[in-house]
C-alpha cells in the first residue's frame, strides 16, 4: 500500500511541473485582443483625462505621451515650415488663439479612429473640442485655419 501511494506522489509532482512551463510560455506572448482592449483603454484615457494639453501650432497638440493632428480643418505653418512672411505671421496668430481657447475653455481631445491611426508625421488623429465647438471651426470662422480632408494643401502665400 505505501508503494502505491509513494508511485502517486512523483506524477503528481510531474503533472504540475510539465504545466507550469506550458502555462508559462503563453503567458509571454501577448495576445492581440488584449492589445485591442489595451488601445481601446488607452483612447478613452485620451478622452477623458484632459489636463496637460499644449498646443504646438494651430492644428498640432501635445498631449499624454503623444503629439496630435488636429483633423478637420488645416492652419498656416509656422516657424521656417512656413513658405512666406504671410504664413508664418498667420501661423503664430493661428497657434496663440488655439492656446488662449484651450487655456479659457473647458477643452476635450478625442482620437479619430483607432488610436495606433497616425499621420505621415507619427502624429496621433484627433478631434479638439473647446467648450462644445471643434477648435478647427473656431480658427475657420476668425479666418486662421481652413477646412482640410487630406490631399493638397493650399497656399497661405498672397500670389505675386
Amino acid at each position: 500500500m505505501q508503494k502505491a501511494n509513494s508511485e502517486r506522489l512523483p506524477n503528481r509532482i510531474t503533472r504540475r511541473i510539465t504545466i507550469a512551463p506550458d502555462v508559462s510560455r503563453r503567458m509571454a506572448r501577448p495576445s492581440p485582443i488584449l492589445g485591442l482592449i489595451a488601445g481601446g483603454v488607452l483612447a478613452a484615457a485620451a478622452a477623458l483625462w484632459q489636463p496637460g494639453i499644449r498646443v504646438v501650432d494651430g492644428d498640432t497638440v501635445d498631449h499624454g505621451f503623444w503629439r496630435w493632428r488636429l483633423e478637420g480643418f488645416d492652419a498656416p505653418e509656422t516657424g521656417s515650415r512656413a513658405r512666406c512672411h504671410e504664413e508664418r505671421v498667420l501661423g503664430q496668430s493661428a497657434t496663440l488663439r488655439l492656446a488662449e481657447a484651450v487655456r479659457d475653455g473647458q477643452a476635450l481631445l478625442a482620437p479619430v479612429g483607432p488610436v495606433w491611426n497616425v499621420d505621415r508625421y507619427n502624429r496621433r488623429l484627433g478631434r479638439l473640442t473647446i467648450d462644445g465647438r471643434d477648435a478647427g471651426d473656431i480658427l475657420t470662422a476668425e479666418g486662421l485655419a481652413r477646412p482640410y480632408a487630406g490631399g493638397e494643401r493650399g497656399s497661405w502665400c498672397a500670389e505675386g
